[in-house]
């Protein structure tokens, strides 16, 4: 018996185990820490709540050089594409005038994947060109009475978009964020804009060079960044 407890405390330190007690300690201190507001978007990550009226949301705004580099590539380099090559890409001949400095640039992340009205955009990331830098705002809802504010405020970007950028967004993220604004009874300005899948242009050049033609796999292996 003596042997079984040695053996099992030497398996749990080479696995980095918990026992029991440790365990019982922890979840006591992420209570507190939940408790306390620890685990608040404004305690973890910096930025501001925006307010209009009786609405809110948390905005992180982060403004990116135009030399930034991503991978192999710099975001200068983004401005330089053709709208023809993006229309090749993409088998749609209404994205032969794309301009990136006029689109934005969309994802979300949702409280769930089972569809309908009780699926939820907590997160709605929009980027788009300024001057000589690349702006990303991260529209967070804290709690779903922030809901009107951060679609109001993303109604105001929306306006200026000639084009929407995305990954799987004709399937997934548009229709949802749709269905959100129509709920909210705010106008969807989206709808009829020319949209720029990038799913569907990755899986038509290279499905036969790479199994997965995810966006983390299309990042590592045709762009060169590395997730961390």
């Amino acid at each position: 018996m003596f042997d079984l407890q040695k053996k099992l405390a030497s398996l749990s330190n080479v696995q980095g185990l918990m026992t029991g007690a440790q365990w019982k300690n922890q979840a006591a201190e992420e209570i507190k820490t939940v408790q306390s507001g620890g685990y608040e978007i404004d305690a973890c990550v910096p930025g501001e709540v925006i307010t209009s009226e009786e609405d809110e949301f948390y905005l992180v705004r982060t403004d990116f050089p135009i030399d930034t580099q991503h991978g192999d590539l710099t975001l200068a380099d983004g401005l330089k594409v053709e709208g023809r090559h993006i229309s090749l890409s993409a088998n749609d001949e209404e994205l032969a005038d794309f301009d990136p400095r006029t689109a934005v640039f969309v994802d979300t992340e949702t409280t769930g994947l089972m569809g309908g009205t009780g699926t939820v955009a907590f997160l709605i990331g929009v980027g788009y060109f300024v001057d000589e830098f690349f702006r990303l705002d991260q529209c967070f809802m804290r709690d779903y009475d922030d809901e009107e504010g951060m679609l109001n405020y993303l109604d105001d970007l929306f306006k200026k978009a000639d084009t929407i950028v995305s990954f799987n967004g004709k399937s997934f993220d548009l229709p949802l964020m749709r269905t959100r604004f129509i709920t909210n009874r705010i106008p969807y300005r989206l709808e009829g804009k020319t949209h720029f899948d990038l799913v569907h242009a990755s899986r038509r050049f290279w499905k036969q060079r790479l199994r997965d033609c995810s966006l983390g796999n299309i990042e590592k292996e045709i762009m060169g960044i590395h997730r961390h």
